[in-house]
């Protein structure tokens, strides 16, 4: 019996000091950056789909200044490094995204949005909880 609660203790420890991220406050951000950014993005693929440049350019300008309010707020903690790093990985695939629809490329443009919003989910996954509070 006393051997189930030492791993149970040290399991604990493990899972805490593994999910630091899980007890980051962050009662400061604009949800309202989000809201705007996830809007954007279920426009995004379906007005690549379309062919529709102008609307995806729209939506892509609307995520890269998400992605700047967002990157600024994380590299002002130092308690996320991780989002940091994710927010310099989804920006650089909105870069892609526009310069795949400057030169017409499609299925570029869409393979490079789906990316961006696996990068976006990442985040969520860790952040997100902290975010519904």
């Amino acid at each position: 019996m006393r051997s189930v609660w030492k791993w149970s203790v040290w399991l604990s420890l493990i899972v805490s000091s593994a999910s630091p991220a899980l007890a980051v406050e962050l009662d400061d951000f604009d949800k309202d950056v989000m809201q705007a950014m996830d809007d954007a993005f279920k426009d995004l693929e379906p007005v690549i789909g379309a062919r529709n440049t102008e609307a995806a350019i729209s939506d892509v300008q609307v995520l890269l200044e998400g992605y700047q309010w967002t990157g600024d707020y994380f590299k002002a903690r130092t308690d996320t490094p991780d989002a940091v790093q994710w927010n310099a990985e989804g920006h650089a695939l909105l870069e892609s995204v526009l310069a795949s629809l400057n030169r017409q490329d499609f299925e570029k443009a869409a393979e490079s949005a789906r990316a961006t919003a696996k990068n976006c989910k990442a985040c969520h996954e860790v952040y997100k909880k902290s975010l519904s509070r």
